[in-house]
């Protein structure tokens, strides 16, 4: 006979749904396949779940430890709603589960990296308060020159780099030196470009590494601009779709971050010089991938740049963009996963796993405090280190 998890707070389990991101009974139930009565009534207090039920609940859909179901309250905990209370709720109101865990996910790595902060040697370098005083005045031509500068890469390093994957890492590796963390992994909401929490000592900003190299270019330095203007922000995949429900300073901030965007990775004064370029078709593919090459960005960066110095319209912008996000939903699906320990490494960064190990050699804390900010279990953690010493050795 199955035995009943009696004494749970029933509260805590609506509780538990609604944060997870399950706005209704049904929306659980469809997924624990069990009648929607019957989570009503484990809400209710009038019935109890199985401890089996239980864990499968608390594990696999609120993904919650089964101790909180027994906590006299809930504890105190943001919803998306109230993380980006600047953007409109249309923004917010359908997103799915997986994007609700990923924002708490981001909240417990920032708890993660003020434990880490103690062994991090390069902290004293930081973008957003060195060039945040500038901000009041919404330039972002200005902006992104002193991004770049500030990152000291200049434009001629940007177009010797082989490759796009590689000046996303270079990118990526400049932004972490100058005080934001950048994480990735892969939402199972397709249309989530990234988002960025703001915070004083550990900003951050998570990518969708389902999306395309060039892709998650644009996002990070679109939320990066976000971060500068003390923004949290949640950027989907056609970033203007909800531009027209802001209005006043919130949305020259939209406008100016997406242009800061463009203009870190192709500046306009390079731009309009190579007169080749300029004067390229929207409707030529083989132009816009001879500028993206140029540049190392991706198609949509040059595309957006086309727009940002109109020589193209909103509609012809709107109609290219909507068919390359179809096709790559399409190859996105399509995508192999790799090896376990490069995508890990790839998600969590190699100055944050270079972090959580030198606190484990120098003995601050044992294996399973290492796995945990790893995200991964004890056991795997000799696999990791013999895969990275494996990948680091000369060849």
């Amino acid at each position: 006979m199955a035995v009943r998890a009696t004494g749970i707070n029933p509260l805590m389990l609506r509780w538990a749904r609604e944060q997870a991101g399950y706005s209704t009974v049904d929306s659980i139930a469809v997924r624990m396949k069990r009648p929607p009565a019957e989570i009503e009534a484990w809400e209710s207090g009038t019935a109890f779940p199985t401890w089996r039920q239980l864990e499968r609940l608390a594990r696999n859909f609120y993904r919650r430890p089964t101790a909180l179901f027994f906590l006299p309250s809930p504890p105190m905990e943001k919803t998306p709603y109230a993380e980006f209370d600047r953007l409109p709720k249309a923004a917010i109101e359908d997103l799915e589960p997986d994007t609700w865990f990923a924002l708490r996910h981001a909240k417990a790595r920032r708890m993660d990296l003020e434990e880490l902060a103690q062994f991090d040697t390069s902290r004293e370098r930081q973008i957003l308060r060195d060039v945040n005083e500038h901000v009041d005045h919404i330039d972002a031509v200005s902006l992104a020159a002193q991004v770049r500068e500030y990152l000291q890469i200049q434009l001629d390093n940007q177009l010797d780099w082989p490759s796009e994957r590689a000046a996303l890492e270079n990118w990526r590796s400049a932004i972490q030196e100058a005080g934001v963390w950048v994480f990735k992994r892969r939402f199972r909401q397709d249309d989530i470009a990234g988002f960025c929490l703001y915070d004083r000592s550990h900003p951050l900003i998570y990518l969708n590494s389902g999306q395309s190299v060039g892709r998650q270019m644009f996002s990070l330095f679109n939320e990066l601009a976000h971060l500068l203007f003390e923004f949290n922000h949640l950027e989907r995949r056609d970033v203007d779709i909800h531009l027209k429900s802001l209005e006043g300073r919130d949305r020259e901030i939209e406008v100016a971050c997406s242009r800061i965007a463009t203009e870190v990775l192709i500046p306009t004064k390079h731009f309009l010089e190579n007169a080749a370029f300029g004067a390229m078709s929207v409707t030529d593919e083989l132009a816009l991938t001879s500028v993206s090459r140029r540049y190392l960005v991706g198609k949509e960066v040059v595309l957006r740049k086309y727009l940002d110095q109109e020589l193209i319209d909103l509609q012809q912008y709107a109609e290219k963009l909507s068919a390359w996000n179809e096709a790559e939903s399409s190859e996105s699906r399509n995508r192999g996963g790799g090896n376990f320990y490069a995508v890990q490494r790839g998600n969590l960064g190699a100055k944050f796993t270079n972090l959580a190990f030198r606190g484990y050699y120098q003995g601050a804390y044992g294996i399973d405090q290492l796995a945990e900010y790893l995200d991964i279990r004890p056991p795997s953690i000799i696999n990791w280190e013999n895969w990275l010493h494996e990948s680091l050795a000369p060849r």
